[in-house]
């Protein structure tokens, strides 16, 4: 039986080789648990949908970027490309200062 990490590599493996966006959706759909933790962390600020969707974004990113044999698995290049998420939602963060009434 092959291991969480093995599937994830090879699922990327074949999305890398044929580049098709049915291979990146499975790819999405077996990584979504990470992204889905990464969400939930950041969520508070700004909605869940908005974060998903930047999430996703950032996963391509991710996949296009991860190098086979660097010593890191798929899965931890995507937690760690998906920290990026911290500076959408700083960003939206306190858009308004109200001062302390004096």
């Amino acid at each position: 039986m092959a291991t969480r990490a093995e599937v994830d590599l090879e699922n990327w493996r074949r999305w890398k080789k044929t580049n098709s966006p049915a291979d990146l959706a499975i790819l999405l759909n077996t990584m979504s648990g990470s992204m889905s933790k990464e969400v939930s962390r950041w969520q508070g600020v700004l909605s869940r949908s908005v974060l998903e969707t930047e999430a996703r974004r950032l996963a391509v990113q991710a996949f296009q970027t991860y190098r086979e044999g660097t010593g890191a698995s798929l899965n931890t290049h995507l937690v760690n490309y998906l920290q990026k998420l911290s500076r959408i939602t700083y960003s939206h963060q306190n858009l308004a200062r109200i001062p302390e009434y004096q």
